[in-house]
């Protein structure tokens, strides 16, 4: 235990060498990751696998929602990630999707899948995503997050 104390004393995190890159978020490689400050091989993994699942950021704030990176880590590589404006995201279609596949998203719950996919056998196809406003499961902030990442088209 006494060795790791020397060891920061010796070696402070502010001097360790860090390298200025600019991240395309949504197209970085794990290997590209790594090489933000405090971004290891786990970490790295699991900021693509969230970026897949989601669908693509639409935000850099969105990293903070990667399980194991810290707000420190984050502000600290914040100033080096970016989202290009012409990205794309992903979208999922309300009227076709299926229960499996909504709930696949991260932010659909199996209960909110379900619901989407009822309302629609009943009423029939969605108009609007802002329909989905109405579901017992959502609230303001999840629509937020969600409502990029859906259409009706």
């Amino acid at each position: 235990a006494g060795t790791s104390k020397n060891f920061n004393k010796k070696y402070p995190k502010s001097t360790l060498p860090k390298k200025t890159i600019h991240l395309n978020i949504n197209e970085a490689t794990e290997l590209q990751y790594k090489e933000l400050y405090g971004v290891g091989d786990i970490l790295a993994k699991r900021i693509v696998t969230f970026r897949t699942k989601l669908g693509g950021f639409h935000s850099t704030e969105q990293l903070k929602e990667v399980y194991g990176l810290t707000p420190e880590t984050y502000n600290e590589i914040r100033s080096q990630l970016f989202v290009p404006q012409n990205f794309t995201i992903d979208k999922i279609n309300i009227n076709t999707a299926t229960i499996e596949e909504l709930d696949n998203h991260p932010y659909i719950s199996n209960k909110l899948a379900s619901q989407i996919v009822k309302y629609r056998d009943k009423a029939g196809l969605y108009s609007d995503i802002s329909q989905l406003q109405k579901m017992y499961a959502m609230n303001d902030t999840l629509y937020q997050k969600l409502s990029p990442y859906l259409t009706i088209h």
